[in-house]
């Protein structure tokens, strides 16, 4: 015979209590399932290599199908000639001016002359997967020149983003939005620019998979200590009845008390 000395009964605040830690659980966990995202940065390793947690950005094997010393990507606008070459130096089809006195070339504009946008030892990858710019390469090209007795200098920064496109490979420039920037800024697209799918559970689904494993064990012991332990029969080997049972109205009265705290006292209430 089951044994009422031991029937378990919860006060109407250790039921708001469970109640609230059960809300505040499931929140959490519905949190962490739904936004497991978090930004990633890398770690340069080489001009066209940088490392990820547990994966790598490498362009090399866009370089394997050129000759030694050619450009990799070329863009025309207009009069204007962009050549890149991400991973090696290069020689700029326009060979003279600026792009004859450099051997470190990494991105040039041609036009009558070839000037030098960026270095190949001046790459450095910045930024990261949340930005709105994403992950770029960041390049500088610095120069001191003479003219007619006058100093100059010369100083240019490019970046270009990398884009994941998982069907072509393609080089733009960015249309210039911005017209006293001195930036030159381009867009990459490749399927090299792409993170590796690995289906692995994130942090909400492992917390999710652990609560539900608890929640059965509880019922478990639950059954098996209120059967053989207090002989309790039908309903009420079920652990905790009496809260379960009141289950929907503490939850309609967690969500009224939540709500009421959010809106200020009426003015029945402040008098």
């Amino acid at each position: 015979m089951y044994l009422n000395k031991y029937k378990w009964k919860a006060t109407t605040m250790d039921d708001k209590k469970v109640l609230r830690s059960l809300l505040l659980c499931v929140y959490y966990v519905a949190v962490l399932k739904i936004n497991p995202s978090r930004a990633e940065s890398c770690l340069g390793t080489g001009p066209c290599t940088c490392d990820f947690l547990g994966w790598q950005f490498d362009l090399r094997p866009l370089t394997e199908a050129i000759a030694p010393d050619q450009p990799l990507f070329t863009y025309v606008e207009s009069s204007d000639k962009y050549e890149y070459n991400p991973c090696k130096p290069f020689k700029a089809t326009v060979n003279n001016g600026e792009c004859a006195k450099i051997k470190d070339l990494a991105l040039s504009l041609s036009t009558d002359d070839c000037r030098v946008l960026g270095e190949q030892s001046t790459a450095a990858f910045k930024g990261d997967t949340n930005d709105e710019g994403g992950i770029y390469i960041h390049y500088q090209y610095s120069n001191i020149t003479t003219n007619n007795g006058i100093i100059k200098n010369i100083t240019r920064i490019s970046e270009v983003h990398m884009l994941c496109d998982k069907t072509q490979t393609f080089f733009m420039k960015e249309m210039a939005r911005n017209l006293v920037s001195v930036t030159y800024k381009f867009h990459l697209l490749t399927p090299y620019a792409c993170k590796p799918v690995h289906h692995t559970l994130s942090t909400g689904s492992i917390l999710l998979i652990l609560f539900l494993l608890a929640f059965i064990i509880y019922l478990l012991a639950g059954f098996a200590f209120k059967h053989f332990y207090l002989g309790a029969q039908g309903v009420e080997i079920i652990p905790h009845y009496t809260f379960w049972s009141d289950f929907p109205l503490l939850v309609k009265d967690g969500c009224s008390y939540t709500f009421r705290c959010c809106r200020g006292p009426s003015a029945y209430e402040r008098i």
